[in-house]
């Protein structure tokens, strides 16, 4: 269905926040088309489809989609996800990997990632479309709706690829394996408001390249770098115990930590309970932080581990933490050192036991040396 030469007869306008993807999608439906069909007749061989467009379409085919659909190249360059960086990633070459997008995992035309999230409720809309913060791994709420997202289907757990959906298979927002419908609204529980607030907070700041931190400004790009290592405090294996410090899920039972996959490739129900923890650090930040890390026995130098590169909003917290793990006590230290003060005459108390155990501190306000001091004074009174 074409008009006047190369240009499309029916072109729908972009929609706030699309994706390059999901107009292409909605195009190639409003002109009885495929999606490769269509394509292949704006762009000829060059391919899109077998790779992850949204981030690696060459800016040499917006001139030509402009010309097919009379949209301005500006227009159609922020439908890509390359406008991210500089802004919530440093990295300024084009590929597949990018910090904090989700990867689709592209084989051919299937995606083995569930690298694109959606919210049933905005695809039962009248102009349903693909959001660029569905590929972002720090969103997994729908802010619109209150909703948690979704990133794969219920049925039969695919990646969601609207692109394979044919336009004369029926259904449209359905799942390319089994036909699924993927826009029929459900009766989940809403979503945290903590993490709705957080959400709009960061994606806030990708868009206008800064946001305030204990009020001061600072960058976009300080904002989530600094994100990231509080990411990696929560995923490293040698930080377990301030993961199960922090993580706890919406029904209140420990979430597994320490894994090792990269947090983009984390599903979003792994990756809820992560942001989660933030949000709850972010709101009193850095007393509840601080607060975690001394409960868990975790250090400075643990917390920073190889890393040389943190944010001066991170490194500052981080240096009022000593360097070395804290003591932790045990029953028979505590007992003996009661004894040799009553053997010398000398009262059993709290403060008496610390002086003479030489704690500092951090030692003392330990959940776990607490208990065991008092259980030396009570033990022996």
């Amino acid at each position: 269905m074409r008009v006047r030469g190369n240009r499309w007869a029916s072109v729908p306008p972009p929609q706030p926040d699309e994706l390059m993807s999901s107009w292409l999608h909605r195009l190639a439906r409003a002109n009885g088309r495929s999606d490769h069909t269509l394509c292949s007749m704006m762009f000829g061989a060059v391919p899109l489809l077998n790779r992850d467009l949204d981030l690696t379409m060459p800016v040499a085919l917006l001139p030509v989609l402009s010309k097919w659909t009379g949209i301005s190249e500006y227009r159609l360059s922020e439908l890509l996800l390359t406008t991210i960086q500089g802004k919530v990633t440093g990295e300024s070459r084009t590929g597949t990997v990018c910090r904090w997008v989700l990867p689709l995992g592209v084989y051919h035309r299937v995606r083995r990632h569930h690298g694109l999230q959606y919210c049933p409720q905005c695809l039962a809309e009248p102009i349903a479309y693909a959001r660029k913060q569905w590929r972002y791994a720090f969103v997994t709420e729908c802010l619109e709706h209150e909703r948690p997202l979704f990133d794969r289907c219920p049925t039969c757990a695919s990646p969601f690829m609207f692109h394979r959906m044919h336009p004369d298979r029926g259904q449209r927002w359905g799942c390319a394996t089994c036909g699924e419908a993927l826009n029929t609204p459900d009766a989940s529980a809403g979503s945290k408001y903590l993490l709705r607030r957080q959400q709009a907070r960061l994606v806030a700041a990708a868009g206008s390249g800064g946001a305030r931190m204990n009020c001061r400004w600072v960058s976009s790009l300080t904002l989530f770098n600094g994100y990231r290592f509080l990411v990696h405090t929560l995923t490293s294996s040698r930080l377990k115990h301030l993961a199960n410090t922090a993580i706890i899920d919406r029904d209140g039972t420990l979430r597994p930590s320490g894994t090792h996959t990269e947090f983009e490739r984390m599903g979003v129900y792994l990756r809820r309970p992560i942001m989660l923890a933030l949000a709850t650090w972010m709101t009193d930040w850095p007393d509840r932080f601080l607060r975690d890390v001394r409960s868990s026995c975790s250090s400075r130098s643990v917390l920073i581990g190889d890393r040389r590169h943190i944010p001066f909003w991170i490194q500052e917290v981080l240096d009022t933490l000593p360097t070395a793990q804290p003591h932790r006590l045990t029953s028979q230290e505590v007992q003996s050192c009661a004894r040799w003060l009553r053997a010398g005459g000398q009262a059993i108390s709290f403060d008496g036991l610390c002086r003479a155990l030489s704690l500092s501190t951090w030692e003392r306000m330990l959940p776990a040396n607490r208990v065991l001091l008092g259980e030396g004074v009570s033990g022996l009174d």
